[in-house]
């Protein structure tokens, strides 16, 4: 089957047809200069990092620094955070001088022993922190106890970095660290996410807390326990962690999103490596490599290797095997957004000596940075829409921290051509007359005037690090999640004795030599002598240097071996019927395509230089290949692809490679998702009904849009009278406000796009859209974007067609209200009434049937890329047009042989959501990426 091959993907074959992403910009002239200047220095933008560069990049990130520490002190002293763009201060977690707290280490780090000193003597004479403030214990923990500990242990290395210091942060991270352990008095010891400094956990507090901000406290509680002799802080964080670990799901592995620490019910069971989680992965490795506990090891592992199993998406729906969010108990797909959180991902792998793996992910993130200048906090998966609400990017530090820890693992000299394009556009996009403000929409590059502490913590050290050429620094110290620099603490069990003897290899893993080669105490010695000419005010230990490499050392070979078991992808033959479970990644060595050879005919070479579809991703085949449609194009006079000639792909069709210069295929693929399923309660036309709906992969969630009541039978949920729209489809404004007004109104679909019914639903003044699914069989499915880019600011869900005449049945009944929520798990049982019987049907018929995203893809054959490549030289000032048009070609002969409702399907529409994709021109036809788009209409 020619879906087997992965290389000729669009997504795979992008280095052959575009800029690789090391290059970082275009090259372009008309997409902007290729140059940049800085204090007289030149940068380039593409290109190698020269040392002279190098050495000015380096200058330029200490610039940064120092622009917005001094900024700081200067306009929001003693505030938490900087205001960039107002020039004040905010306080944001009760007005502690967050910043200064956060960014100690910092200064250490940049050699401003004048300015350690000030900060440290203020902070010993004048924070008090008995304030009457709520505080979120997850961010108080990593910013400000980070903060205290790390300099904390770094100032008692070397007594002259602050004449006369005398323990006073100690004391101070002490005295925050018992004012945040009555968050742990609960019936399961998982703290709450909030405490009010001065009085404890507020009365009402909510029960609710993420993962990561219970999982996330090993580290800073641990090493206060260390310092202080009082064992309570790390007994009760790792209590909490191990809990954690106890409630991943039988079936795979994985942990929920939010819980309840009263019952230890998780409260959202969709899984992944974001926001609400991300860190509970990344403190389990580093617990272990700071504390030497292998527990903490055997604990990451687990998470780590089922993450990888469960949670990777094919390769035909993205290059090198994002990461995305799963339901926790059946590793089905539960959302269709990234969260930029997951940047940190690779970062983490290469500590623990994945290195491969955190490689390619990478070349996702910074893919992702190119389109859009910045990561948005949620995108969607094909990396070319960002989400309608979560849109802005806070100068998050997670891509620099991956790229500086790449770096550092492989030397690879790509990664200082990424940091200097990160550097780039903060530097450009982001300074303002007091400091770095952070993106309020990446789309359009609107500002917010916030600037929050990690931005010093993490985001410019991170650069500051990478362009210092710091390779060394983590085989010195374990980087806290706020970026707090933490040595190796002894672990007389599990340490290593000194062993003179031959060096044997034999049960390492290759991927694992380079850390477990042994280091001698002069390579040490000299490893440290190097970093302190880089960093003079840093002390080092020498000792350090072979046990932390001792410990990455170990966990890589567990979870190299961990990850031996995690079976590959489950592919079916090439010859099974259409619909019944096909994969679009590689099939197994002994099956090929109809007609072909056994052998991929690509070379090895490329095979190398472009990536392969991943090897895990348990759940591939939960994708589906519908269709495969062999097109032979021909450019119109007015630059637009048109398919010439269009047949159907059978198994009687010739070799792939026998397809002439100008054929490419076209393939209408689904994947089974689990979400975002919504619950519709309906209350009226003579009782009380169920529904199950499928929420829209654009505009805000019902998560998003709801409002939450006291009692916690309703929770959060979107409420109104429900009314039929005029015209019933939408497409035009309605003319029957002011009954829409505040209400959940229904629209039937067809005749345009989902998002445009949605929008004149808004305009009418409805709360929310409920679509019936007229067409075909009414099933559930995802509701697409359009290719306009139309965000409407109200939600909508999908639900089946004997759903909709149900619930209209009950409407001519007499007037109803409905609530929607978002859904976990199988809906709630309808209450039993006579008149609800074909809706209770309905919705249990949705509850077992499969939900399917659809979206037609590109496959270009070896033969192909040059004279694709040639089409889209020839029209450089329009190449996204030109890509348009040949996916509106692919709907179009879709529709054609068949394959689309006639009235479901716009090629314009479903062209569009890459037309409109590339920031960067023509020249980047990097952002069109998978030349996948779902079914808009």
């Amino acid at each position: 089957m020619w879906s087997k091959g992965c290389p000729w993907h669009l997504a795979c074959a992008v280095a052959l047809l575009a800029l690789t992403w090391q290059a970082g910009y275009a090259t372009s002239e008309k997409d902007g200069p290729s140059t940049r200047h800085f204090e007289g220095h030149m940068f380039n933008r593409t290109g190698p990092v020269s040392t002279a560069e190098l050495h000015a990049l380096r200058s330029e990130a200490r610039s940064m620094v120092f622009f917005a520490y001094n900024n700081y002190m200067k306009y929001a002293f003693p505030r938490d955070e900087l205001r960039p763009i107002s020039c004040q201060g905010h306080d944001s977690q009760g007005g502690l001088a967050l910043t200064l707290v956060d960014a100690l280490d910092t200064l250490l780090v940049m050699g401003a022993d004048v300015e350690l000193q000030h900060a440290v003597g203020w902070l010993a004479d004048n924070l008090d922190l008995d304030i009457d403030a709520r505080v979120h214990v997850f961010e108080l923990t990593i910013r400000a106890l980070g903060g205290l500990l790390s300099t904390h242990i770094l100032l008692e290395r070397d007594a002259s970095l602050v004449p006369g210091y005398d323990n006073s942060l100690l004391r101070l991270a002490e005295d925050l660290g018992n004012r945040l352990m009555p968050a742990f008095d609960t019936p399961s010891g998982i703290p709450l996410s909030w405490v009010n400094l001065r009085k404890g956990v507020p009365v009402r507090e909510t029960r609710v807390t993420c993962t990561a901000c219970a999982g996330t406290l090993l580290l800073e509680f641990g090493v206060l326990s260390r310092l202080t002799g009082n064992p309570k802080y790390e007994m009760y964080a790792r209590n909490a962690a191990e809990q954690l670990h106890g409630m991943r799901s039988s079936q795979t592995g994985l942990l929920g999103n939010t819980l309840n620490v009263d019952t230890r019910g998780w409260v959202r069971r969709d899984s992944g490596i974001g926001a609400g989680i991300d860190s509970y992965y990344e403190y389990l490795l580093k617990a272990y490599l700071v504390f030497g506990d292998e527990a903490y090891l055997d604990m990451f592992t687990d998470v780590y290797t089922s993450a990888m199993a469960f949670m990777r998406l094919p390769g035909a729906w993205a290059a090198h095997g994002w990461l995305a969010d799963v339901h926790m108990d059946t590793g089905r797909l539960a959302r269709p957004w990234m969260s930029s959180l997951s940047a940190f991902w690779p970062g983490m792998q290469a500590l623990a000596g994945q290195v491969a793996d955190g490689a390619a992910l990478h070349s996702n993130w910074t893919a992702v940075w190119n389109t859009f200048g910045g990561l948005p906090e949620l995108f969607d998966v094909s990396g070319t829409q960002r989400h309608p609400l979560q849109k802005g990017y806070p100068l998050r530090p997670e891509l620099m921290e991956s790229t500086y820890l790449l770096h550092a693992a492989t030397g690879d000299p790509a990664y200082l051509a990424v940091g200097r394009t990160l550097q780039a556009t903060l530097a450009e996009g982001n300074r303002q007359r007091c400091g770095y403000a952070s993106v309020a929409d990446i789309a359009t590059g609107e500002l917010e005037d916030t600037m929050e502490s990690f931005f010093l913590s993490e985001t410019a050290k991170y650069l500051y690090l990478l362009h210092s050429n710091a390779t060394a620094l983590p085989d010195f110290f374990v980087f806290s999640t706020e970026g707090h620099l933490l040595p190796p603490l002894p672990h007389p069990a599990t340490d290593p004795r000194p062993n003179p003897g031959a060096v044997d290899l034999s049960d390492v893993p290759e991927a694992c030599w380079q850390l477990c080669m042994p280091v001698s105490a002069q390579e040490s010695r000299e490893a440290s002598n190097e970093l302190s000419r880089a960093f003079p005010l840093l002390p080092l230990n020498a000792s350090d240097h072979g046990l932390l490499r001792h410990r990455r050392c170990q966990a890589c070979k567990k979870v190299t071996q961990a990850m031996l078991h995690v079976p590959p992808p489950q592919v079916e033959a090439a010859s099974t019927p259409a619909g019944t479970g096909q994969a679009a990644c590689p099939a197994p060595p002994d099956q090929g395509f109809p007609g072909s050879p056994q052998e991929a005919a690509t070379s090895e070479n490329e095979v190398q230089e472009v990536g392969s579809c991943p090897a895990g991703g348990v759940y591939a085949s939960n994708t589906q290949v519908l269709h495969q449609i062999a097109c032979q194009l021909q450019v119109t006079p007015a630059g637009k692809f048109q398919c010439r000639h269009a047949e159907e792909v059978t198994a009687a069709s010739p070799p792939l490679e026998e397809l002439s210069s100008s054929t490419v295929v076209l393939q209408l693929s689904a994947l089974a998702v689990e979400g975002p399923r919504v619950v519709l309660r309906v209350v009226g036309g003579g009782g009380e009904v169920v529904l199950l709906g499928m929420g829209a992969a654009f505009g805000p969630s019902f998560e998003d849009a709801a409002e939450c009541s006291e009692d916690p039978e309703r929770g959060c949920t979107v409420e109104g009278h429900v009314v039929d729209a005029h015209p019933v489809r939408a497409c035009a404004p309605l003319v029957n406000m002011p009954a829409t007004r505040g209400a959940l109104v229904l629209v039937d679909r067809g005749e345009c796009a989902f998002a445009d019914k949605v929008m004149h639903v808004q305009q009418a003044g409805g709360r929310a859209a409920i679509v019936v699914n007229t067409l075909g069989a009414g099933e559930l499915m995802s509701m697409g974007n359009d290719n306009k880019g139309t965000q409407p600011a109200i939600p909508a869900a999908l639900i089946t067609k004997a759903a909709g005449l149900a619930l209209r049945q009950s409407l001519r009944a007499g007037p109803i209200n409905a609530s929607v929520r978002m859904a976990d798990g199988a809906p709630e049982q309808a209450a039993p009434r006579e008149a609800s019987k074909t809706l209770d049907a309905a919705a249990a018929a949705a509850q077992a049937g499969e939900l399917m995203q659809t979206q037609i893809q590109l496959l270009i054959p070896p033969q192909s890329q040059s004279w694709l490549q040639e089409q889209i030289n020839a029209h450089q000032g329009d190449a996204n047009t030109l890509m348009a048009s040949l996916l509106a070609e692919a709907a179009a002969a879709m529709q054609k042989l068949g394959h689309l409702h006639s009235g479901a399907q716009q090629p314009a529409e479903l062209a569009g959501q890459h037309a409109g994709s590339s920031a960067q021109g023509a020249a980047e036809l990097t952002q069109i990426e998978t030349c996948e788009s779902e079914l808009g209409t």
